[in-house]
């Protein structure tokens, strides 16, 4: 679980790779996407960017992608955008999840 303080959303990433977006303003679900390319086991966030960590075959592997508009926005008032994959890149190298 993951707070989104200025825009008042919650992140949640479940062990089955699906990461739940949440108005706390509205106590309602504004989003769920599948993430692939990987099994993550942490998430956090900076601003507008969401990060996520797994283990690769050499070893861990930070990604990033930008917060999905229906966790960018206050109370998640815009719909939720659809999935895309996230490549499998080394630690470093920015891709992006969402739409």
């Amino acid at each position: 679980m993951r707070p989104i303080p200025a825009t008042r959303a919650l992140a949640v990433l479940s062990g089955d790779g699906t990461l739940d977006g949440w108005s706390l303003d509205r106590g309602a679900l504004v989003g769920r996407w599948q993430l692939q390319g990987g099994r993550y086991t942490a998430m956090c966030n900076k601003g507008s960017q969401l990060y996520f960590a797994r283990q690769g075959e050499d070893g861990p592997v930070l990604e990033r992608s930008p917060l999905p508009a229906a966790l960018a926005t206050r109370g998640g008032e815009e719909s939720a955008a659809g999935g895309r994959r996230m490549a499998s890149r080394p630690a470093g190298f920015l891709s992006s999840l969402f739409v």
